[in-house]
């Protein structure tokens, strides 16, 4: 009963450690859960590539009204597009807007935004706003205001933690830096912007993104003058093009025509010639698809202007002039982009053929059109090659006037370099303490986080082990009691049980000296009359009195025998070897004198028994059939 108490013990504590380390690992997995949730939250929250988002009408949705009117735009997407769907449905008609419509005026996109904001006043449409804003203010070299609409488009993704749309604004801000032709700081913007879009995004589902940031920084390294790092992003434009944009000439020829304008800058005219050759390949392939042409991720007029205009630069340089000059006529009629190239590096590009063909006065009005520029280093390169014109006119003050504001503005632009590294490099300590201050924050709220989740975790530990040390307790105390209780129960049932084992034993102990006495008795009786008497019929004593019933009852009556007839036993066994107990006894018995019906009450068996037992001696003994089995022992 103990035992099965303790193994009811025993269970019950397992279990109790089973439920507690089941509670544990709840409450892990719900933290855990929580976090993931959340994560998926801020996940679902950042906006897809805006054609490829699932659930979302396709791009024919957006042809079957006009877009050049906001109102019938906004009544649009409020009608036919589900609540959640609204914010990506403003993207995509913006997008299919500037698509649709080539040269589209700012006014008619500023109005579509102002339409935006009014209609649909949400965190997400505000950011997209502020940020297509910067962009147009930017083309249009209005900073300060570019500046201040980027701005507040970064705060508002970082505080709706829009990660990707933080990117996005970012890289309009690097290009905003590059329109002021602040290189360092554009190019530190975009190798953000890249390695945020290479850590939230993967292809498919990329948009482009990834190659268009690509493109900006070469551009930023090409302007910079450093010719082998922009090379180093143009080619992995091209190796990103040739993997995951196949179908993309348009990619294909700006990547292989900015390939060779930076071989020409680094003074590799064959290189040069190789890859705008491919350039010109890729035209034609991209030209024969219709579709591709007419909607492209790149604009196709701008992709095949900057073609001309590299081409015009490499013949300058190899001495094709006239050639040079129609291709840079055709470049500067159909103006860039301004991140491809800027209005002045056209004139000035122009202005270099005509000096090649030896036309000075169209090349000093060309040049003195490009000063317009706010390049300081296309300044002191348009002086000089300003001055050289002047001097093959015979200007010789001009030219060492020229010469001496490209030395005054170089001066210029080295401190005002210097003075920018410190500011960058002030602005940049300061954005790093102010980031470590944030991760400091948010490192003390994860710790006092885990720190509430680990004591929550340890106080539900110790209370469930508090719990099961007291029932343990009770229970031992419990199980104390009932063994106490049960061994003395077992002391009484064994004393008690003492006492009639006692009680029996001295009744048997009684009885046991009751028969030795009536033995001794009868004994002594047997012995003094055997010694008065040789024959056995003299003798006073019945078979009632004798009883050969067990071992001890055959050595009390041998003994007597043997004190009667001294040796006759050993006579017998010498005599007769073969013989078993039982016949000796018989022998004995015979020797004595007791008949059949004697013999059976003596020795507790029946008459058959007997007779049975008396031929097996006659045999034994081998006695004749006329021999008489009582006289043979008597002669004995």
């Amino acid at each position: 009963m103990s035992s099965s108490k303790q193994e009811i013990g025993m269970i019950s504590k397992k279990n109790a450690i089973w439920w507690c380390a089941g509670l544990v690992i709840l409450l892990l997995l719900s933290v855990i859960g929580a976090r993931v949730w959340r994560k998926y939250r801020e996940e679902m929250a950042q906006p897809r590539t805006f054609f490829e988002h699932p659930s979302f009408p396709k791009e024919n949705f957006f042809l079957t009204f006009s877009l050049l009117n906001p109102d019938t735009v906004v009544e649009n997407i409020k009608r036919r597009v589900p609540l959640k769907w609204h914010n990506l449905a403003c993207e995509m008609a913006y997008y299919n807007l500037t698509a649709r419509h080539k040269g589209i005026s700012d006014t008619a996109q500023f109005a579509l935004l102002d339409a935006y904001d009014k209609s649909f006043p949400t965190p997400a449409t505000h950011i997209f706003t502020n940020m297509i804003r910067g962009g147009l203010f930017s083309k249009t070299y209005q900073f300060d205001t570019a500046s201040i609409c980027l701005t507040r488009a970064y705060a508002g993704a970082k505080a709706e933690h829009d990660s990707i749309r933080a990117a996005d604004v970012e890289r309009s801000i690097g290009l905003l830096e590059m329109y002021r032709f602040n290189y360092p700081i554009a190019i530190h913007h975009l190798l953000n912007v890249y390695d945020s879009y290479t850590r939230l995004l993967k292809y498919p589902n990329t948009g482009g993104r990834d190659i268009e940031v690509m493109l900006d920084l070469g551009y930023c390294y090409y302007y910079n003058t450093d010719y082998q790092e922009a090379g180093r992003w143009y080619n992995k434009l091209l190796k990103t093009a040739h993997t995951y944009y196949s179908g993309y000439g348009g990619i294909k020829l700006l990547a292989n025509t900015a390939i060779a304008r930076n071989y020409l800058a680094l003074g590799k005219l064959d290189s040069a010639n190789l890859y705008i050759d491919s350039a010109f390949y890729y035209q034609q392939l991209f030209r024969s698809d219709t579709a591709l042409y007419n909607q492209h991720l790149f604009d196709s007029n701008y992709a095949t202007e900057y073609q001309y205009f590299a081409l015009g630069e490499i013949q300058i340089a190899e001495g094709n002039c006239d050639t040079a000059r129609a291709n840079m006529e055709i470049a500067l009629a159909n103006p860039l982009q301004p991140y491809l190239v800027p209005l002045p590096h056209l004139q000035k590009g122009l202005a270099d053929s005509y000096a090649c063909l030896g036309k000075n006065d169209s090349a000093i009005y060309y040049y003195q059109q490009a000063l317009q520029s706010r390049d300081s280093i296309l300044q002191i390169e348009v002086y000089r090659n300003l001055a050289l014109t002047f001097v093959a006119t015979q200007q010789h003050e001009k030219a060492v006037n020229a010469l001496m504001t490209a030395y005054k503005i170089q001066e210029k632009v080295l401190s005002a370099n210097k003075l920018k590294e410190v500011g960058y490099l002030t602005a940049r300590y300061d954005a790093a303490q102010a980031e470590q201050a944030i991760l400091f924050e948010k490192r003390r709220r994860n710790n006092l986080l885990w720190f509430r989740i680990v004591s929550f975790i340890l106080l539900a530990l110790a209370f469930c082990f508090v719990v099961l040390w007291l029932r343990q307790r009770t229970n031992l105390l419990r199980e104390t009691t009932e063994k106490l209780a049960i061994e003395q129960r077992l002391k009484e049932l064994e004393l008690t049980k003492a006492k009639q084992e006692l009680k029996n034993t001295t009744i048997a102990l009684q009885m046991t000296v009751e028969e030795l006495d009536v033995k001794n008795k009868l004994l002594k009786k047997l012995e003094k009359r055997l010694e008065s008497s040789t024959s056995i019929q003299e003798y006073d004593i019945t078979s009632q009195e004798i009883r050969i019933l067990t071992h001890q009852d055959w050595i009390d009556f041998q003994y007597g025998f043997e004190n009667a007839f001294p040796g006759f036993l050993d006579s017998v066994n010498r005599r007769f070897p073969n013989l078993s107990n039982s016949e000796v006894r018989l022998i004995l018995l015979l020797k004595t004198g007791f008949k059949t019906s004697e013999l059976e009450a003596i020795l507790g068996i029946s008459t058959k028994s007997v007779y049975t037992n008396r031929y097996r001696l006659r045999k034994k003994l081998a006695l004749g059939e006329e021999e008489d089995l009582d006289e043979f022992i008597n002669k004995l």
